[in-house]
């Protein structure tokens, strides 16, 4: 079997060689808005492929001072929290992780020592990603002292390598958006899901939204999202990036 070495906690595994173009094989979107919960679990449909490369993305709001573990195995990419708006804080983050042999479809991000208002968890598998080290750029960009119904992620930077895929998540302090449609993204930006997270305390409604865009050329790349049927708000997003494999 051809393929490339990963290290788990037990032994080493070869991998099998990975698909040959950069494709979502799935997505789960879950969310909570019971009072002071202290963790969040997303399930996909099925085990993520060995190989494949995984990408989960938290959202929260919380009356408490937000913080996030990191689950075994995962690697914790660029954590932001900001506020408090009323008393409540934002929080967003990324996760990134190739999937094991036997990679479990649940995945449980939990607070530490603290807890959550309303928060939203989305999980993504690519397949034709780079096995060794899939993660190639990102960023976090924090609007919060300021009001609008865009919201952007900031700019990647100029990418390692001509194919990668790049995966944005926006946040919007309120719950009156509409599920977005492509064109309310960055041109070329392909809508996935959202999330809309109300909560009766104040400030602590939440809509996330989710999307992707496969590029071909080392451009730096960044995904607006016009919210509709919403008020000005505080923003706060981010964007990543994978490799696709050589």
């Amino acid at each position: 079997m051809s393929g490339i070495y990963l290290t788990d906690p037990h032994h080493h595994q070869t991998v099998p060689t990975p698909a040959g173009s950069l494709a979502l094989v799935q997505s789960k979107t879950k969310k909570k808005t019971s009072s002071n919960h202290t963790s969040i679990t997303a399930t996909l449909d099925v085990n993520p492929i060995w190989g494949n490369a995984l990408v989960a993305m938290i959202g929260v709001s919380g009356d408490d001072p937000i913080s996030f573990t990191t689950p075994s195995g995962w690697t914790l990419v660029l954590p932001s929290v900001t506020g408090p708006d009323d008393g409540n804080d934002m929080g967003i983050a990324f996760y990134v992780k190739v999937a094991l042999q036997g990679e479990p479809a649940e995945l449980i991000i939990e607070t530490a020592g603290v807890s959550w208002d309303v928060s939203t968890l989305h999980i993504e598998e690519w397949e034709g990603t780079a096995q060794s080290s899939p993660l190639d750029k990102s960023n976090i960009n924090d609007e919060t002292a300021s009001t609008s119904t865009t919201a952007s992620t900031g700019s990647t930077g100029t990418l390692s390598q001509a194919d990668e895929v790049c995966i944005a998540h926006c946040m919007l302090r309120d719950n009156d958006f509409d599920d977005p449609e492509d064109a309310d993204w960055t041109a070329a930006f392909t809508h996935l899901d959202f999330s809309i997270m109300d909560r009766a305390l104040p400030g602590a409604d939440l809509t996330a939204a989710w999307a992707y865009n496969i590029v071909s050329a080392t451009t730096a790349q960044t995904a607006t999202l016009t919210g509709q049927n919403g008020g000005a708000e505080e923003r706060l997003s981010g964007i990543v990036t994978l490799k696709k494999s050589a």
